[in-house]
């Protein structure tokens, strides 16, 4: 029996319809993790193009007023210098905040002492902010000679915004497939307490199937919302109590139709009765037949 939906239906049909899910439960092959990467590659374009948009506006229009401001910076033998007054702070003039710091002088050390910087330039090592609390360092003692300047810094940024936001996407497709892969294998385990207690024969692999389409529409919601000109954010444990409710309310659907597939060692496969009683009519679609009534005599 050929499956009356295909994968293309899925962006939709995840956002109403029981029936596509019944169907691909019951009638489908494999996990359909090769589906949630092609989606995870399609959403994640539209992200990329506006951090391109973003980057590349800031680099053309705001980034000279920051860059103008770095002095002449000399490493040589491993040690870096610059004939500036020190500490010298590099202040974003739109905002207020210290971008970066700069004192090979020894009065400032740490991130911690650089008056909320997210970069600082010591005699020995640059010292980079990362998230929260943590930090990253580069040392100069690798470096023989090598000047850095205002002009470098341009360089850089304008090579970072025509590559950067490429290497972006890739970084996030694939560290978020993997998240994503994880949500699917969480949520399969899910379902089969929800499968035991309706006493199904349903595999783990039509489980996943069914755990990757129920995250689907929250896939396709947190796209749109993340190119909203304003941030709304839905948390990791809504979008998981969303798809635990799509899979409970799809596994009694099954089981209040009585539908139990039978499942060989490797994957699991409907019976044409089981799959024609899983995808008739609900009795509402069904359209009453006339009768030839024999007159009476």
């Amino acid at each position: 029996m050929n499956k009356p939906y295909r994968f293309f239906h899925a962006p939709v049909m995840t956002f109403f319809s029981i029936k596509f899910y019944r169907d691909v439960v019951l009638n489908w092959k494999g996990t359909c993790l090769g589906y949630l990467f092609l989606l995870m590659v399609l959403t994640w374009i539209p992200f990329a193009a506006k951090i391109h948009i973003e980057v590349n506006q800031w680099v053309g229009n705001d980034s000279h007023e920051i860059t103008s401001q770095i002095p002449d910076i000399i490493i040589k033998d491993g040690k870096a210098s610059t004939d500036v007054p020190q500490p010298l702070a590099i202040v974003d003039p739109q905002t207020d905040q210290i971008m970066a710091m700069i004192d090979t002088t020894g009065q400032v050390t740490s991130l911690a002492d650089a008056e909320g910087a997210l970069i600082l330039v010591t005699a020995n090592e640059v010292i980079t902010k990362q998230s929260g609390m943590q930090s990253r360092s580069f040392r100069f003692d690798e470096i023989d000679d090598y000047t850095f300047t205002s002009q470098t810094a341009e360089y850089w940024l304008n090579l970072f915004a025509k590559f950067g936001p490429i290497g972006l996407y890739f970084m996030f497709l694939f560290s978020t497939y993997i998240y994503r892969i994880i949500c699917v294998l969480i949520l399969a385990a899910i379902g089969l307490l929800f499968v035991n207690h309706h006493k199904l024969n349903l595999s783990y692999a039509a489980l996943m199937r069914l755990s990757v389409m129920a995250i689907t529409p929250l896939i396709l919601v947190n796209t749109i919302v993340d190119l909203l000109p304003f941030n709304i954010y839905f948390h990791g444990l809504i979008n998981l109590a969303i798809a635990i409710l799509i899979l409970h309310l799809v596994i009694k659907d099954i089981a209040a139709l009585q539908v139990s597939p039978a499942i060989d060692p490797f994957e699991p496969s409907a019976s044409p009765t089981t799959i024609q009683q899983a995808m008739s009519p609900e009795p509402w679609d069904e359209v009453p037949q006339e009768r030839n009534v024999p007159p009476q005599g």
